[in-house]
């Protein structure tokens, strides 16, 4: 009789394990010098490609016969053996060598904070600011632009109503968190509803179409408020084709991503279709890169694809109090959004810096949320250990803080 061994514990310097991602385990580093954690894959390097051998032959961990050119890039992905010495501490070996070697970068939705109390949804009692929300949005005309928005899906209509009953939503791919009475609610939980719903409050006449990559699951189980880079690469250009009515056969994995968004591109100019007005991304996450610059190897030359088109990329700018770059907010070409309080100052979970171009209220933002039921415990993201007690009933809106829920504001003002 065979028994199931747990994983071998990861080496010292590895950092905070907070998930999986396709089998492999993610981790958030811990207390690096320059006050710089990121999150990254484990057990994949992304390297310059006219520099893999010479990697290869500076660190004997690389496995160069699993090496996979990133489309569009410089840049190609390769397997090591992390058991021995983690990831952090190969890709210092390597750059101290004078070599460009980065993690495969990880992207959290940008709703979850380490500062300040705004971190959990906060049900609202019935009231006529909630009565103008609903009118708002059933009165929804759906004759300005359209707004993309990559999020965790959006609610069933037994969950949430008001949305469903906005003219304004044209698509959207469902999040099915399944039985959530009496139980915690997983951090992810509504984030997508309430980004489109606050799009839709703010611009009754936008036309939303939602998202749901793959590794964003849509059950109560689990912690799922991250995607890696590949992950977004493959439902960006799964978007861009459902908007350019392009059938693709099968489902579309990274290494078809970039030729899919391309061939969609093309289609808007051909067929005179109507190219969306803005792209919402309530994501964000740190770089690990020699120049703190495109951390996002995999997503970039996707993304590229939907900027030439005159697509407003419209990011989040992350909770973390920091003023390093996140990413994609950071990206010259995307809009990067902060958020501020109700006096108008940044918000202290806000990250900030030059390369924020613009902030907009992040703070007790209203918009669609579950209706019906108790509201129930919260619980944070685990690598901050962290949960709160919400306490009311739900009434289908709630109010939610962070730069998530300030970047829909932006990306409304485009459609």
């Amino acid at each position: 009789m065979s028994s199931k061994q747990a994983p071998p514990s990861p080496p010292p310097g590895a950092g905070q394990p907070i998930g999986e991602i396709d089998g492999a385990l993610v981790f958030k580093t811990v207390e690096r010098p320059d006050g710089q954690d990121y999150f990254y894959v484990d057990r994949e390097l992304v390297i310059r490609t006219d520099q893999l051998r010479e990697a290869a032959a500076t660190v004997d961990l690389i496995v160069l016969e699993g090496a996979s050119p990133i489309p569009g890039s410089d840049y190609s992905t390769v397997p090591v053996d992390s058991r021995r010495h983690p990831v952090p501490e190969l890709i210092d070996t390597l750059r101290e060598a004078g070599l460009d070697a980065n993690p495969h970068h990880v992207l959290m939705l940008s709703n979850h904070t380490q500062f300040g109390p705004h971190d959990a949804p906060e049900p609202i009692e019935p009231s006529p600011e909630i009565d103008a929300a609903t009118a708002t949005l059933t009165a929804a005309s759906a004759k300005g632009g359209k707004v993309v928005v990559i999020d965790t899906g959006v609610l069933p209509r037994k969950l949430t109503r008001d949305i469903h009953d906005s003219n304004g939503l044209i698509y959207a791919e469902p999040e099915q968190p399944g039985k959530l009475a009496g139980k915690k609610i997983a951090p992810h939980i509504g984030h997508g509803t309430f980004v489109a719903g606050k799009v839709l409050i703010d611009n009754p006449d936008a036309r939303v179409y939602v998202f749901r990559p793959r590794a964003l699951n849509s059950t109560n189980e689990g912690d799922s408020v991250f995607l890696d880079d590949k992950d977004l690469a493959i439902v960006l250009a799964r978007a861009l084709a459902h908007m350019a009515e392009l059938k693709v056969k099968g489902k579309i994995g990274f290494d078809d991503a970039l030729t899919v968004a391309e061939e969609a591109a093309s289609r808007f100019e051909e067929y005179d279709l109507e190219i969306p007005r803005a792209l919402n991304l309530s994501l964000a996450g740190p770089s690990h890169t020699p120049d703190d610059m495109n951390p996002l190897k995999k997503t970039r030359p996707v993304l590229s694809v939907w900027v030439k088109l005159g697509v407003k990329v419209v990011a989040a700018a992350g909770n973390a109090h920091r003023n390093d770059p996140f990413y994609p907010a950071a990206y010259d070409d995307v809009v990067g959004v902060g958020a501020t309080d109700e006096h108008g100052q940044i918000a202290g979970f806000s990250n900030s810096g030059p390369w924020v171009n613009v902030y907009t209220n992040g703070v007790d933002i209203l918009s669609c949320y579950l209706d019906g039921g108790d509201a129930r415990s919260y619980v944070e993201v685990p690598m901050y250990s962290r949960r709160r007690t919400t306490k009311g009933k739900w009434h289908g809106y709630a109010r939610w803080s962070g730069t998530s829920f300030a970047t829909p504001a932006i990306a409304a003002m485009y459609a």
